[in-house]
């Protein structure tokens, strides 16, 4: 499991109890067990305001953050993961096998379509991780280079970041493998995809993690359609993840503001979505949207 890891060069001892909540915390974020995973990072988080521990804010805030992502709550965990990354930095803690928050935020950033910030993050990562003897660094910096590549690139460095993570990595290793296969589906590659989301999943499964292997099924499903060829594609494949997630809520009758509120973004950033997706869809009302979302679950279902 993706677990935080205890400090291993400050001068403070912190107690076991926070380093095993903190990990208790980690690991019922990737099980998407809000309830629990928040009880533990508030005693964690209360314990660091009266002691002043910077390094428990930190990681305390990448539990929260990866919780919101396991959830699907993207606008949410970016805003707490850069809150994380203004708190590393400010304290200087910026070794990112101790603060293991980057993948995650370039992962909420890019789901958000923010390229640009996430290119930067990907950058300082991939410096950070180079001058250290970890695999874990090195392979999730990989990961985020083929998250942020081009189309020619980035299947090299997704093969770079599973052959550098190693066995114990089980949960990393099947988010690598979950990124590699969206892309290589988004690319239009659904069998070269397949394997790659199938292990995900039997990951996921394995640990419990039941967000993770739900967004893996989804991708899996999606690869379904490869024998019909490029001109039976699903269309909506070709909408980003957080186009998805607007359309899904827009087609079930949300209003720009409902949707807005549940995905923490500003109404106008709903209409820009949504107009994207329309203009991908080749639609024009939410009427039509609704009728194609409802035509390709049934074509999906079919094939």
């Amino acid at each position: 499991m993706s677990q935080l890891p205890p400090p291993i060069s400050h001068s403070m001892i912190l107690p076991f109890r926070m380093i095993s909540l903190l990990n208790a915390a980690s690991v019922e974020a990737v099980r998407g067990r809000e309830s629990s995973c928040r009880k533990c990072a508030a005693e964690v988080g209360a314990y660091a305001a009266r002691a002043n521990v910077a390094l428990l804010d930190v990681w305390v805030d990448h539990v929260l953050g990866l919780l919101e992502l396991s959830l699907g709550n993207v606008a949410v965990a970016a805003w707490q993961l850069s809150r994380c990354a203004a708190r590393a930095q400010a304290a200087g803690l910026l070794e990112p096998s101790i603060v293991r928050y980057e993948p995650d935020l370039v992962e909420a950033l890019l789901a958000l379509g923010h390229r640009q910030e996430a290119n930067s993050v990907t950058a300082g990562l991939q410096v950070r991780a180079h001058r250290l003897p970890s695999p874990w660094a090195r392979a999730v910096a990989a990961r985020c280079r083929g998250l942020v590549a081009t189309v020619e690139k980035f299947v090299h460095h997704f093969e770079l970041a599973l052959a550098l993570h190693e066995s114990r990595d089980i949960f990393d290793r099947a988010r690598t493998q979950l990124c590699f296969g969206e892309r290589l589906r988004r690319s239009h590659r659904r069998v070269d995809a397949r394997g790659h989301l199938a292990s995900a999943q039997a990951a996921f499964h394995e640990l419990d993690a039941a967000p993770w292997a739900v967004r893996a099924g989804r991708e899996l499903d999606a690869t379904a359609l490869t024998a019909r060829g490029r001109r039976d594609r699903v269309e909506a494949d070709e909408l980003t993840a957080q186009e998805q997630r607007v359309a899904m809520l827009i087609a079930h009758g949300a209003t720009i503001r409902e949707a807005a509120t549940q995905l923490f973004l500003s109404p106008k950033t709903i209409e820009a979505h949504l107009g994207r997706v329309y203009r991908k869809l080749r639609i024009h009302n939410r009427a039509q949207l609704a009728t194609k979302l409802a035509n390709e679950r049934l074509r999906l279902a079919a094939s």
